[in-house]
């Protein structure tokens, strides 16, 4: 019926806040959750947090690379979390996008990737598991804002290993706000072109 059922409040008392970006639901009846703690240039650190049925925290992680972090979509896949994220400076581009396989049980990373395509700023969004790996939606832009957007489907095998590209032609600059694999190994995507914002 809509009624709440509890609400949590998730606080390390840093002054710069923390925010979420994307949650799962966990085969053990629990939630995980992505997002960035200490959300401030410079000090932003990726973030995943793990929980009991009643949102109360198992085990909270803070990832960082020294400078601008983000952890952005999560999934579940077997006993592992799956998470994307961005991590700034790491190449001569500004923000590289991030794949991680975590343990579900206590947080600890199994491995991790980095991605730096076509020397951009890439940002990768939402996370399906396909028949052989991972599909990421990456989006590329040359600047902060977005000037020249390009979509980016990144495919990986389960080890987060690349294993193909799928480019969206960027004139007219084109944004994808949905991504989802299909079961021929394609993919359905929504698009606005940002330079009329015509779906």
């Amino acid at each position: 019926n809509g009624n709440m059922q509890w609400a949590k409040k998730y606080d390390d008392g840093n002054t710069s806040g923390s925010i979420a970006y994307d949650v799962t639901v966990t085969s053990d009846g629990g939630y995980a959750f992505t997002g960035t703690n200490q959300f401030a240039p410079g000090t932003a650190d990726g973030m995943v947090i793990k929980t009991d049925h009643d949102g109360l925290v198992q085990w909270a992680k803070s990832f960082e690379s020294g400078n601008s972090d983000e952890s952005l979509a999560i999934i579940e896949d077997a006993d592992s979390l799956v998470v994307t994220s961005m991590q700034y400076g790491q190449s001569a581009t500004r923000y590289d996008a991030v794949i991680m396989k975590l343990n579900r049980s206590n947080g600890n990373v199994i491995w991790a990737r980095n991605y730096e395509i076509d020397g951009k700023s890439n940002l990768p969004r939402e996370i399906y598991k396909t028949s052989t790996g991972y599909g990421v939606n990456v989006l590329n832009e040359t600047q902060w804002y977005l000037s020249t957007p390009e979509e980016v489907i990144l495919n990986t095998d389960r080890n987060g290993i690349a294993v193909s590209l799928s480019k969206i032609a960027s004139i007219p600059y084109r944004i994808s706000y949905g991504y989802v694999p299909t079961g021929d190994g394609g993919f359905v995507t929504s698009l606005v072109e940002a330079n009329n914002n015509n779906a």
